[in-house]
């Protein structure tokens, strides 16, 4: 009898909250062997800078997320204090420890919101075609494999191309996080922003190689001036490579409403 591969629902969450510690399942995986992918990392830690947030009024307007080391897949603790208390501007650092050594860090600027009548107005990302009119689309190509994944993160988010990698100019896609990033707790537009924005080198392609070459990211920037409405997130992105083995990777973030914002990422070509 054929296995069936995994899918989301056969996990309750990316991670499980034992006492202090948060123990990663399977669906927190990296292609990378036994270790945690990026996008899990950054939700992680973004959920942390939002916990220090006692006004709704204020919001998360950037976070850079730095990936030190390989995350393990291991029980893992995370500090996040408040270094500048503010009115209107307030700065914030989480950090990710395995134990007891960081392995990840997330810098936040938090802003009070005001309303304006001078919001941008709808650009032409909501012109793409819907999430709901597009099938469902593996991240990664399975017939194109450079290297022998691990089972993963990578594997279950939810894609749905508008235009792939295969095609010119920028791509785009949408994406969700499909399931919840803690047992028992609904992740917020901010935590489900940061889970899928980790996979914007992985959804450019550089000729025929495509979406399977082998780029790593060792940050992540998101700039957000409004909530995700909705599960789906419209990412469009383009990568661009040097001579030395470094690039990066930018993106417009929108909804089926209008942007959400933008996310930054630089870009290493890992050897083969």
């Amino acid at each position: 009898m054929t296995q069936l591969a995994p899918r989301p629902g056969d996990f309750g969450a990316l991670f499980r909250l034992e006492g202090e510690r948060f123990c990663p399942t399977r669906a927190a995986g990296s292609p990378w062997g036994h270790f945690v992918g990026g996008g899990p990392v950054s939700a992680l830690l973004a959920r942390a800078i939002e916990g220090l947030i006692e006004d709704p009024a204020v919001v998360v307007a950037r976070l850079t997320v730095a990936l030190f080391r390989p995350v393990p897949s291991e029980p893992l603790a995370v500090e996040a204090r408040v270094l500048r208390p503010g009115k209107r501007l307030q700065m914030a650092e989480a950090t990710l420890l395995a134990a007891g050594v960081e392995v990840a860090r997330a810098a936040a600027q938090l802003l009070r919101t005001i309303p304006t009548d001078h919001a941008t107005a709808l650009d032409s990302s909501t012109a793409y075609a819907r999430p709901g009119t597009l099938p469902d689309s593996p991240l990664l190509d399975p017939e194109t494999q450079l290297f022998e994944r691990a089972f993963g993160f990578h594997d279950l988010v939810g894609v749905r191309w508008v235009s792939p990698p295969t095609e010119p100019g920028p791509s785009v896609a949408w994406m969700r996080l499909p399931l919840p990033l803690v047992e028992g707790e609904r992740p917020s537009p901010l935590v489900r922003t940061a889970a899928v924005t980790d996979y914007l080198s992985a959804l450019t392609g550089t000729g025929s190689d495509s979406i399977a070459s082998p780029y790593i990211n060792t940050d992540l920037t998101l700039y957000v001036h409004r909530p995700l409405e909705g599960e789906w997130l419209g990412i469009e992105v383009d990568r661009e490579i040097g001579p030395l083995g470094l690039g990066a990777a930018r993106a417009r973030l929108f909804d089926q409403t209008g942007p959400v914002g933008t996310a930054a990422m630089a870009v290493l070509v890992n050897p083969r």
